[in-house]
C-alpha cells in the first residue's frame, strides 16, 4: 500500500513538473535586477533547472528512503536505472574513465531538451 501511494505521489509530481516545463519560454529572461546574484543574472532557465533538480532529489529520496545494504523496492529501482545507464556508457567512455565521467554524463539523461 505504501509503494502505490508513493508511486501516485511521484507521478503527480512529475506530471506537474512536465506541465510547468511546457509553459517556460525557450529564451532566457532575466528575473533579477541589474546586479543579479553576486553579479550573475538569474534567468528563468536557472529557476527551472533548480526546480527540476529539487523534484528529482525529492523523488529519489521518497523512493529510496533510508539507504541500506539490502535494498527495498525503491532503492532497487533507482540502482537498476543507474546501473543500466552506467553499462550503456562504459563501453563508450572506457572502464577506466567511467568513474570520473559518469556524474557529468548522467546529467545529460536528466537535462537534455530538444529545441
Amino acid at each position: 500500500m505504501n509503494l502505490s501511494r508513493n508511486l501516485i505521489l511521484i507521478s503527480s509530481i512529475l506530471l506537474l513538473a512536465t506541465n510547468s516545463a511546457l509553459a517556460v519560454s525557450p529564451s532566457a529572461y532575466t528575473l533579477s535586477g541589474e546586479g543579479g546574484f553576486f553579479g550573475l543574472p538569474i534567468t528563468n532557465a536557472m529557476i527551472t533547472s533548480w526546480v527540476i533538480s529539487l523534484v528529482i532529489i525529492l523523488v529519489v529520496r521518497l523512493m529510496v528512503g533510508k539507504a541500506s545494504i539490502i535494498p527495498g523496492r525503491g532503492q532497487a529501482v533507482i540502482e537498476d536505472i543507474l546501473t543500466g545507464i552506467r553499462e550503456i556508457l562504459a563501453p563508450i567512455v572506457g572502464n577506466k574513465m567511467i568513474g570520473l565521467t559518469f556524474p557529468f554524463l548522467i546529467s545529460f539523461f536528466f537535462f537534455y531538451s530538444d529545441p
